[in-house]
């Protein structure tokens, strides 16, 4: 990693898991920030000794306060180091070395983009496609991974914490193509990622489709922020009807398959209520 280079990591009761995943981070040089999100003192033990050590940066918020409020309190961090690029990471991606060199050489020869790795998922070892039609641009990218320059940060602006949680990525990738910003893969690198679980949904023994059993907490933010991003992502037909499927379907196999059906169903409806109320922020307590 180069000297104009940071990384951001936002972590949420991390498990041991984490520390591994930020040596890697901080053995490509340049600087690390963590952003915590309310997590214990023996949760952040590993992490305060990277810090102690002169390692990294931690930032502890005090709270969960959203994906959104820590990945903005990282980037006013590096933007205070004079960093000129930053890569964002969850807790639970695992780079390969080389990582950063390549991304941000890639990203340092593309013009107005916010560039992404190739993403496997860590458990199955499957390619994660991107989000695309057909052989079209990539319409949205996630926020793990994502390799952006500051000078976009100052463009673009800081994520919007309103979102507190899911949509949060795709807000921000579509203000970026709402200001002429593309949305590139840099296929050379690889993220490890932990995508949620799913499992499948069995009946008459055949599979009908997989469920990812989110929290009936979760399933109010994911139906309340969808509402917003489709009604911005409008002036991208490809990404509205790719979302507006994507959230009907989710929305009905969640009702009908999930282990809290009836009350993740509750808080669905809560969340499209909220939505049309103009509702955001930590309104329901995760």
């Amino acid at each position: 990693m180069t000297g104009v280079t940071s990384a951001i990591v936002v972590t949420f009761h991390p498990d041991d898991d984490v520390d591994r995943n930020l040596r890697a981070l901080v053995a490509e040089g340049g600087h690390v920030v963590v952003a915590d999100n309310g997590s214990s003192p023996a949760e952040l033990a590993g992490i305060e000794a990277l810090a102690n050590a002169g390692e990294l940066t931690l930032i502890k918020l005090g709270r969960n306060a959203g994906l959104g409020a820590a990945l903005n309190a990282g980037l006013r961090e590096v933007r205070e180091r004079g960093s000129q690029w930053v890569c964002l990471f969850d807790q639970d991606s695992r780079i390969a070395p080389g990582f950063i060199d390549a991304i941000t050489t890639f990203a340092g020869e593309a013009e107005r983009a916010l560039i992404v790795p190739r993403y496997i998922d860590r458990s199955t070892q499957e390619e994660i496609p991107l989000l695309r039609i057909g052989d079209g641009p990539v319409e949205a990218v996630m926020t793990s991974g994502m390799t952006l320059s500051l000078a976009a940060v100052e463009e673009i602006g800081l994520f919007d914490e309103g979102y507190f949680i899911d949509c949060t990525d795709y807000d921000y990738s579509t203000r970026a193509r709402q200001l002429g910003y593309a949305l590139l893969q840099c296929s050379n690198v690889t993220l490890y990622h932990a995508p949620a679980k799913r499992k499948k949904v069995v009946v008459l023994g055949r599979t009908i489709c997989t469920v990812s059993h989110y929290t009936p907490k979760r399933r109010y933010y994911i139906a309340r922020n969808s509402i917003y991003i489709l009604k911005m992502s409008r002036m991208f037909p490809g990404l509205y009807r790719s979302l507006l499927r994507a959230t009907i379907a989710e929305t009905v196999k969640a009702m009908l398959f999930e282990k809290h059906r009836l009350r993740s169903a509750g808080m669905i409806l809560r969340g499209i209520r909220d939505a049309r109320r103009h509702v955001t922020g930590h309104t329901v307590k995760l």
